[in-house]
């Protein structure tokens, strides 16, 4: 349905170059990378917020590369939902938009806002108000949906709920979406298939769980979960087995608490290798520790 070829836009100190993927109907894509990766200029390229240097943007074969921004009919979340306080939740939701009644009750419904039509935006909390900021986008009947961290002013508590309720709400609508993020479980949990970007170049592109299972280099090992580097060989924590009778032996040099697992670096005679490894297994500095890789 969408598709982008060799996009590119150059900034003093920064470039992002050679921008290649599709995004089917009813899909949704996590773009992830650090900051300062070109997530979020990406998004307002394919907006029409800003405009490429280089490459071409398709539309079911209509071409958006300069397409004014309001042909496009695109529904953007932005980061700070960006809404009035002034206006009540109905007045927010219609504001960009007129449509019958019957259409705005529809789309109430659609974001379970019903019963807060009249509230002011300070009378709702943080998942309310980003709901207000998707029924918005919804009333445009958008040919796609753009999310720019729409999670990031909610709280770890909030935010998982959130992020269930509304790829419930982008599904049911069938609506393709790009969901840009710095949070791996945002895309883990929201994506059909995520975009890894480093310093402005698409590193890898597939769905979640090739690129836990098969990540093309390091940097995508680490933005994708816990690994380990074995024999110059990238692996994950459930792939090594830590036993007595293991083929492989080293020291434990370092250890550091990670939550859910002990980051330990361990020396062996022919390098010092890094494993995580479970709460269970912990092992303390100077103790051996025999392993397997599966």
């Amino acid at each position: 349905m969408l598709q982008l070829k060799n996009i590119g836009k150059t900034y003093p100190g920064f470039n992002l170059s050679d921008i290649t993927f599709n995004l089917e109907k009813g899909e949704i894509l996590g773009l992830v990378g650090e900051s300062g990766s070109g997530k979020s200029t990406l998004l307002r390229i394919i907006a029409g917020l800003e405009y490429s240097h280089s490459g071409s943007i398709l539309f079911h074969q209509e071409d958006w590369t300069i397409l004014e921004p309001q042909l496009r009919k695109i529904g953007f979340v932005f980061q700070d939902y960006a809404l009035f306080p002034h206006l009540s939740v109905i007045e927010n939701i219609t504001i960009a938009a007129s449509a019958d009644s019957k259409k705005v009750e529809e789309i109430i419904q659609i974001v379970d806002l019903v019963g807060f039509q009249d509230k002011m935006i300070h009378q709702l909390s943080g998942g309310q108000q980003q709901r207000v900021a998707i029924a918005r986008a919804l009333m445009m009947n958008p040919n796609l949906m753009l999310l720019d961290e729409p999670f990031s002013n909610l709280d770890t508590m909030l935010k998982a709920s959130v992020r269930k309720q509304i790829k419930q709400i982008l599904k049911n609508n069938g609506c393709s979406s790009i969901i840009v993020t710095h949070d791996l479980e945002d895309a883990y949990e929201m994506a059909d298939k995520i975009a890894i970007l480093k310093h402005g170049k698409l590193i890898q592109l597939d769905t979640p769980q090739k690129l836990y299972s098969d990540p093309v280099n390091e940097y995508v090992a680490g933005m994708t979960g816990v690994y380990s580097v074995f024999k110059g060989q990238i692996i994950r924590p459930e792939d090594i087995e830590v036993t007595q009778n293991g083929k492989y032996k080293g020291v434990v040099k370092s250890r550091a608490f990670k939550g859910s697992h002990y980051q330990i670096h361990v020396e062996l005679q022919e390098d010092v290798i890094k494993l995580n490894l479970g709460t269970w297994q912990v092992k303390n500095e100077g103790d051996y520790i025999n392993f397997n890789i599966k």
